[in-house]
């Protein structure tokens, strides 16, 4: 498919996808943008259109997960800062795991934080601290999940975040 025909949306979901599918093969650091942009079918002035670097690729792909992950907590009566909100995104998390041991295993646990700083919503949020607070307390945890070497299983790490926040609710 010609990019001239493809909508932003479709230039984007395929960069995201060609990333994971090259950091599946080969370190994040060994495979250039062109590269990227082969793997894709993009052009390199469509992928410079809308970023800026292969990391930026990353951080959109792990906004759009937050994005689809609290769209489908947005439907549940719970904060976003409650032991509920914390066991969903460790759910979350485990069924994405794939992804997120790839960006460990690379070095990008450097991005998670950035989820919490691109956001809207969040920063929207008259709980802004708070929300800051625990965001970053959770990618805290899995990072030394990730560190530990992913040990403990879902239920184990839910365990961790309940005793670390006995009085979250």
């Amino acid at each position: 498919m010609s990019t001239s025909r493809q909508s932003k949306a479709e230039i984007m979901h395929s960069l995201e996808n060609s990333l994971v599918e090259l950091m599946k093969e080969r370190p994040y650091a060994d495979f250039s943008i062109s590269e990227l942009c082969d793997r894709a079918g993009v052009g390199r002035s469509s992928f410079y259109r809308y970023y800026t670097s292969k990391e930026e690729v990353l951080i959109s792909l792990l906004l759009h997960e937050w994005y689809a992950w609290r769209r489908a907590e947005d439907a549940k009566d719970y904060s976003i800062v409650s032991h509920e909100s914390a066991r969903s995104f460790i759910r979350h998390v485990f069924a994405m795991r794939e992804l997120f041991e790839l960006i460990h295993q690379n070095g990008l646990d450097r991005l998670f934080p950035v989820i919490v700083e691109r956001n809207e919503s969040l920063k929207k949020n008259k709980r802004h601290y708070m929300v800051a607070f625990f965001c970053y307390g959770i990618f805290g945890i899995l990072r030394d999940w990730y560190m530990g070497g992913c040990v403990e299983s879902e239920e184990e790490l839910i365990a961790v975040v309940d005793a670390f926040c006995p009085d979250l609710e």
